[in-house]
């Protein structure tokens, strides 16, 4: 719904009341809309929230219809595809995930990485997977600290370094959430940006003055290209792509075709704690 066709029918809705409850509820115009005043409504989901255990939400994804349910409401289906012939079940929003970790406390991590190891056998839990070690990659890249890296190059290119694994020292002195890509020329170096949106076209994260980051459980066959170059041209430096991956595929992660050559791409292991 367009800003302004929702101050036209919900004008008591102010713009920071509606990202709140799109955060909440992600885009379900029944819940940020129709009953965003509603106290039995909005509560309905923290009662759900309270009633599931982490592995009644991923039941329900892999197996709904033996799932609690309760757990209904903390999963949508979305379809997707470039002809939208496509679906995935995935928790419905922020809000539901960052609940989920708080509920798991410190076992989370070890969730965490039994689901990245059963997404792999298990594709209707790959988006699922990937959302989870989205969330858990960009806190520790916001922590900062030294990672392994590994340099890819292309097949016809690619020699025995490609194999080397070397430490790399992040920095990150700040975080800034940007809602225009443009905002992220306005950085100083070592500032984390980061959209609001998981779904940013191409990147998941940048940094000044040279870093992409794409966080991903699986091999990348492609990367957006428009919206790759829309970002480097952002950077004040030679724009490097990064591949943030889990320890499951980072001895095993490939070099992508389809991005320009002048642009180095490595891959970069974010361990379990």
């Amino acid at each position: 719904m367009s800003r302004f066709l929702r101050i036209r029918l919900y004008p008591h809705l102010s713009d920071a009341t509606v990202r709140d409850l799109v955060w909440k509820w992600d885009n379900i115009p029944r819940y940020v809309f129709e009953k965003a005043m509603e106290t039995p409504a909005q509560d309905s989901l923290k009662e759900a929230l309270e009633q599931c255990e982490w592995q009644d939400v991923i039941n329900c994804i892999s197996a709904p219809d033996s799932a609690p349910h309760t757990s209904h409401k903390l999963v949508h289906l979305e379809v997707v595809g470039n002809h939208y012939d496509e679906k995935v079940m995935k928790p419905a929003s922020p809000y539901v995930m960052e609940e989920m970790e708080r509920k798991a406390g410190t076992d989370h991590i070890r969730q965490l990485q039994s689901l990245i190891h059963l997404s792999m056998g298990k594709p209707a839990l790959a988006a699922t997977a990937g959302l989870f070690f989205e969330r858990y990659a960009h806190r520790r890249l916001q922590e900062g600290g030294s990672f392994p890296v590994r340099q890819l190059g292309a097949p016809k290119t690619a020699h025995s370094s490609e194999d080397k694994v070397i430490p790399f020292k992040l920095q990150c002195a700040g975080v800034h959430k940007f809602y225009k890509l443009e905002e992220v020329r306005q950085q100083v170096n070592e500032i984390y940006c980061v959209p609001p949106s998981h779904n940013f076209p191409a990147v998941d994260s940048i940094m000044q003055p040279e870093f992409l980051f794409q966080i991903t459980t699986t091999q990348k066959s492609k990367v957006p290209l428009d919206g790759l170059l829309a970002a480097s041209r952002q950077l004040h430096g030679t724009p490097k792509l990064c591949f943030v991956v889990p320890s499951q595929i980072f001895k095993e992660y490939k070099f992508v075709n389809g991005i320009p050559e002048d642009m180095e791409q490595w891959v970069l292991e974010v361990p379990y704690l």
